[in-house]
């Protein structure tokens, strides 16, 4: 399982119901309308998987679906990208895996592909469960798809920006390279691309 983490600050943290309302207009298609009314309704989740999927979009361009993307009629919107990328089979397996485990926290997609993979958020120091390891290592195993540790940690990143190989990258028969430690102070603004190229900012 290959792993990344990233940095923001306790000012953007700070931000944080409120900030949803700003991301779900930045990234309409990333969060819909139901995942704000559960930021709205839970004030003191999803904030790492909302910065991670961001992350995820600006690093790789893939859009993610945040939780309950396997539960059929829990998201109206979600359920059928799932099911078009994931077959049915796959979608057997999945559930079988996961009977006594939450999935991973992302299902990421390449838009206008098949390519498809998970991530499992934390924050820091947060541990990953026996039964999370063993189901993440079920699914590359037998899905053949990565699930990629992402965890978000407060402050600036200790050191220069790294690069390491990622599995996504073999999803397209190759090992794509791309920074490990990044920014995200900066992810309100601008297109996709490489996070961290700009120094540290507020966002205001």
């Amino acid at each position: 399982m290959e792993r990344t983490v990233i940095y923001c600050s306790r000012s953007l943290w700070s931000r944080w119901p409120g900030l949803a309302r700003h991301w779900h207009r930045r990234y309409p298609r990333l969060f819909d309308a139901d995942d704000l009314r559960l930021t709205e309704s839970q004030p003191k989740n999803h904030f790492k998987e909302w910065l991670a999927a961001i992350h995820v979009f600006r690093r790789d361009g893939a859009y993610s679906l945040i939780e309950k993307y396997n539960v059929k009629r829990a998201h109206p919107r979600k359920r059928p990208i799932f099911e078009r990328l994931v077959s049915a089979r796959q979608r057997s397996v999945l559930d079988a895996i996961c009977s006594h485990v939450q999935p991973p926290d992302l299902f990421v997609f390449r838009p206008g592909s098949t390519v498809f993979w998970f991530a499992e958020v934390k924050g820091e120091g947060e541990p990953t469960s026996d039964k999370q390891i063993a189901s993440h290592r079920l699914i590359e195993r037998r899905l053949g798809v990565p699930v990629e540790l992402i965890e978000v940690r407060l402050g600036r990143r200790p050191l220069p920006n790294r690069r390491v190989k990622l599995a996504a990258g073999r999803l397209q028969g190759r090992i794509a390279v791309v920074r490990q430690h990044s920014s995200l102070e900066g992810l309100i603004n601008g297109a996709p691309g490489r996070a961290g190229r700009r120094s540290l900012s507020a966002i205001r």
